[in-house]
């Protein structure tokens, strides 16, 4: 399956910062319950978000989150570092 890393902005208005606050918080949430983790920076004007997911999750994620933000790059990424997986130290023994 391939996934792809995904570079999102979002503008803030300054002028009704209590609305681009809410905005913020349901696309976070979105994020979240889509992919459950993304990094993000902000500085005065925009909001970047970053995040690597699968083709479902993109299109789950363009459904919930048109018109709310701009999607600045996509790029595939053709490998996924695998889950770790701990042994416990009694089953090498």
């Amino acid at each position: 399956m391939t996934h792809y890393q995904m570079q999102l902005i979002v503008p803030i208005d300054t002028s009704n910062i209590h609305k681009a606050n809410k905005e913020i918080e349901h696309l976070e949430q979105c994020f979240k319950d889509i992919i459950g983790s993304f990094t993000s920076y902000s500085d005065q004007f925009y909001r970047v978000y970053s995040l690597i997911c699968n083709e479902e999750q993109s299109d789950k994620l363009a459904i919930k989150i048109r018109g709310r933000c701009a999607l600045l790059e996509v790029v595939p990424v053709t490998t996924i570092p695998p889950l770790t997986t701990i042994t416990p130290i009694s089953s090498v023994i």
